[in-house]
């Protein structure tokens, strides 16, 4: 790690985060200041703020590379940054997009999908967050997805599971029944009128 660090441009907001996660691995807080910003709580918001805005190494706006989210994001915990989704995004690709950008920013990203909020690192699985992201939708488990579910589920999570899946098959079933009666009814009133029609003629 400490090599790692050297090998960074002095100033860039890449070694103040890097040095900042370091640090956290050591049970120490941030040490180093940012530009003009001494203080190095700030100074680490502050170096955070501009790679999530930028990638100086490409020259690319990040939004460019999360195409899924709405630029800017937004801190809600230190160590984690809040994105808003646009309309019709993928979960899928949004988890992929979602866990790049935690890599790239060295903090954890959350987003809210179909009112499922989901929080990824940059290690996170990206199978487990959309099996977990699931659930939720089902109604299954609640609460915040990620960033590190369990990989494998108790036999009364399956089981949870497999009821659910069979009682929401079962309302599917029902409503394209009642479907169903709903679009035959005019038929039978046509098909009514028909035979009355052609009975008082006879």
């Amino acid at each position: 790690m400490v090599k790692a660090l050297l090998r960074m441009e002095t100033d860039s907001p890449q070694l103040v985060v890097a040095h900042a996660n370091w640090q956290k691995k050591r049970g120490r807080r941030p040490s180093m200041g940012f530009m003009d910003e001494r203080n190095p709580v700030k100074a680490l918001e502050l170096a955070r703020d501009i790679l999530f805005a930028y990638r100086p190494e490409s020259g690319e706006p990040y939004n460019n590379i999360f195409p899924a989210s709405i630029y800017p994001a937004k801190h809600v915990e230190p160590d984690v940054f809040e994105v808003e989704l646009l309309a019709g995004s993928e979960i899928g690709q949004t988890i992929a997009e979602a866990i790049e950008m935690a890599g790239y920013m060295s903090a954890s990203i959350q987003f809210n999908h179909n009112d499922v909020v989901v929080r990824v690192r940059s290690d996170s699985k990206p199978r487990l967050i959309y099996r977990d992201w699931k659930r939720c939708i089902e109604g299954c488990i609640d609460g915040i997805v990620g960033p590190y579910p369990r990989s494998r589920l108790s036999q009364d999570e399956l089981e949870t599971i497999v009821r659910v899946r069979e009682e929401l098959d079962r309302q599917i079933a029902e409503e394209r029944r009642a479907y169903a009666m709903r679009s035959r009814k005019p038929q039978e009133v046509v098909a009514a009128v028909y035979v009355l029609g052609h009975s008082s003629m006879n």
